[in-house]
């Protein structure tokens, strides 16, 4: 299993509220299984850009099966000038 981190490189404004200040995939192959990112404080909850948090439960038995299958978890930061879409 496979966890991206992007954050920023300096390049964007971080005050910024049209873009987040760290951006979170988590990725099995080429399937992005959760992603959250920050942004405007009144879009920032559960039902909205952290949606994907309801699936944590879900990922965590995913890590947990992989790591009894041997397979290693990698987490790797990005520093990039622009988020993924």
């Amino acid at each position: 299993m496979k966890i991206d981190v992007y954050v920023p490189d300096g390049s964007l404004p971080l005050d910024s509220w049209k873009e987040p200040d760290v951006f979170i995939v988590i990725r099995e192959g080429e399937r992005d299984l959760f992603s959250a990112a920050d942004g405007c404080p009144e879009d920032n909850g559960l039902y909205r850009n952290f949606n994907d948090c309801f699936s944590i439960p879900d990922l965590m038995q995913i890590a947990n099966e992989a790591g009894l299958r041997g397979e290693p978890l990698k987490i790797e930061t990005h520093r990039i000038p622009e988020y993924p879409s």
